[in-house]
């Protein structure tokens, strides 16, 4: 494939596989398997000298053409999440350009076409709900399991017992014995 790029199709190339990789930090993935992915998809189109550098603000990325010149790019990260599914979605994306190894102006109308899901706010509302409704069984306020969900209180109401054992005590020792 690298045999039949010119100029602008190892551009537009390496920014079509730095915005799968910007994705990719966006969902949630490790930068190593950021870098990890980017590389194989540049092995794929037979550029076998790249080097790709991501943290999760900004990934770098530098190949070189069969005619010995580089191309670099990076790309600036702006938003952060964590959304499996769609890292799943983009894994096996990635997983079929290398197999597949389209040409770059398809390559880029898959990824133009690719859109992020909006989250429904009926469902998120809903998770929401079940949050709050598992937090307020969890922290009740009965008498009989306060003690049992709550370790600070509970060892509270001992300190407060263990005084006043400490007073009845003291109370029926002879005062020469508190001296």
């Amino acid at each position: 494939m690298i045999d039949t790029m010119d100029k602008h199709s190892c551009e537009l190339f390496l920014e079509d596989a730095l915005e799968i990789g910007r994705r990719l930090v966006e969902t949630g993935a490790e930068v190593k398997r950021v870098e990890d992915t980017v590389r194989r998809i540049c092995i794929a189109y037979g550029f076998t000298d790249c080097e790709i550098y991501a943290v999760t603000s900004l990934i770098v990325a530098t190949i070189r053409d069969k005619d010995g010149n580089h191309y670099t790019q990076s790309v600036r990260v702006q938003s952060y999440g964590t959304d499996l599914g769609r890292l799943e979605e983009l894994n096996a994306f990635s997983r079929r350009i290398c197999a597949q190894v389209p040409d770059v102006e398809d390559l880029t109308r898959q990824i133009r076409q690719y859109k992020k899901g909006k989250p429904k706010p009926v469902i998120k509302c809903l998770g929401y709900m079940l949050a709050a409704g598992g937090f307020s069984v969890f922290f009740s306020r009965t008498r009989d399991t306060h003690t049992a969900r709550c370790p600070s209180q509970a060892s509270r109401m001992a300190w407060a017992s263990s005084g006043e054992t400490m007073r009845s005590l003291t109370a029926s020792a002879p005062s020469s014995a508190l001296q």
